[in-house]
């Protein structure tokens, strides 16, 4: 599970690409809350889902168990 960080689709599609079952995103409710009132966290669903499918068109996957098959660097990647 990550929690802490996630803010959008690509930050949920990171998160089950590096093995994670599930990604909470806490925050964003309440800052569509804070937002919009009670269509906030409504709001911002649609959002992430969005989010999350055009992100897994970007790499090339169709669902989120094919997203796990990505590679995650490239192996020409600067490594730390």
């Amino acid at each position: 599970m990550m929690d802490s960080g996630v803010r959008s689709g690509s930050d949920v599609v990171r998160a089950y690409a590096l093995g994670a079952t599930a990604a909470f995103a806490g925050k964003a409710f309440l800052w569509g809350l804070g937002a919009l009132g009670e269509d906030g966290p409504g709001h911002v669903i649609d959002l992430l889902i969005e989010e999350t499918q055009g992100t897994l068109a970007q790499v090339g996957a169709r669902t989120v168990d094919e997203v796990r098959s990505v590679t995650i660097r490239h192996p020409g990647a600067l490594h730390f």
